[in-house]
């Protein structure tokens, strides 16, 4: 018997899966099934190095990736897609979810303005060529409105929270937790994104040098495996993600229980689900799913308003490959 057990830890060691180090951008927001999987050491399991980053906003991430100083960066399926039309070169891998419900337009304390036409003249801020960057854009064709109309002050989120509060800008477009902490300042949102129509779906892209590398595909697809793992853990005992997301991100307790409960979550099957709103079954297909959220709620408005001058190779962008190989498929 011992001589078996001796084998059989022997088997176990020879098949165990490489290592694979993965230098990830995060940003402070609450990504449940990410920190789930490092408090329950799921990711460790999975014999993966995840080395964490941060960043206030995502042109800082794209220039790191450029750099080849990080391998992932997470943010908004649109952001990346755009910065792939100047030269970035990425593939889009997983979404943890829609962020749209936490994000909006805030107007600074005391501001009369409740109706967005209201700010024809005025002064307001967002992250260049984000997001909200995009949803600003929703909101000019909804409103009829020029581009010109508003006067925009770029400003990465936290100077551009900054910026509200001070009264320096009418008002700004944000995610949580910056909308957030504007509105606990005196500071209203008269826009949700998802009642504009601007959805945010979230997750992360991989440089496609990282991606050259099948072990590193098997890496990525293993990381998600642990993330989904983690989300089931969340589900039923929350508290160990939570103090996860408390020491890295510093956010507390209350605002991370209301951000996550605002978030629309994916789980790691969804994104294979042909009819899932952000499905990656079929990249080439531009007809539904990812690729069609890409073509049509993201690079038409961005060609509107001259956030990119080109169209990108939206089936090539999106690399289902980490996703199949989680599920086995």
């Amino acid at each position: 018997m011992p001589a078996l057990g001796l084998a059989t830890s022997s088997v176990r060691a020879q098949t165990k899966a490489d290592r694979v180090t993965i230098r990830y951008g995060y940003l402070p927001v609450p990504t449940v099934p990410l920190y789930a999987a490092m408090a329950h050491d799921l990711l460790e399991r999975e014999n993966i190095d995840l080395q964490l980053i941060k960043f206030a906003s995502g042109p800082a991430a794209f220039q790191a990736m450029q750099a080849g100083s990080i391998d992932a960066a997470q943010g908004g399926i649109g952001p990346y897609y755009m910065a792939t039309t100047r030269g970035l070169d990425i593939r889009w891998v997983y979404t943890y979810g829609d962020y749209s419900p936490i994000e909006g337009l805030v107007v600074t304390k005391g501001s009369k303005v409740r109706d967005f036409k209201e700010l024809k003249g005025k002064k307001i801020t967002y992250p260049n060529a984000s997001s909200q960057h995009l949803a600003h854009l929703y909101a000019l064709r909804r409103a009829g409105m020029n581009i010109g109309d508003i006067e925009i002050v770029p400003l990465a989120p936290p100077q551009g929270l900054a910026a509200v509060l001070n009264g320096d800008v009418e008002g700004g477009w944000f995610w949580d937790p910056f909308v957030s902490q504007a509105v606990e300042k005196g500071a209203t949102r008269i826009i949700v994104n998802k009642e504009l129509g601007a959805y945010d779906p979230f997750g992360f892209a991989v440089t496609t040098k990282f991606l050259s590398e099948n072990k590193n595909v098997e890496g990525l697809g293993r990381m998600l495996r642990a993330m989904a793992e983690g989300q089931k853990r969340f589900a039923s005992d929350p508290g160990p993600t939570l103090d996860k997301i408390k020491s890295i991100t510093g956010i507390e307790l209350p605002l991370t229980q209301q951000i996550i409960k605002g978030v629309e979550w994916y789980t790691l099957q969804n994104q294979l689900e042909p009819d899932h709103p952000l499905s990656m079954a079929n990249p080439a297909n531009l007809a539904k799913g990812a690729g069609q959220v890409l073509k049509d709620r993201i690079e038409e408005p961005a060609l509107w308003g001259q956030m990119i001058t080109k169209r990108g190779n939206i089936a090539e962008f999106l690399d289902n490959r980490p996703l199949k190989f989680a599920l086995g498929k």
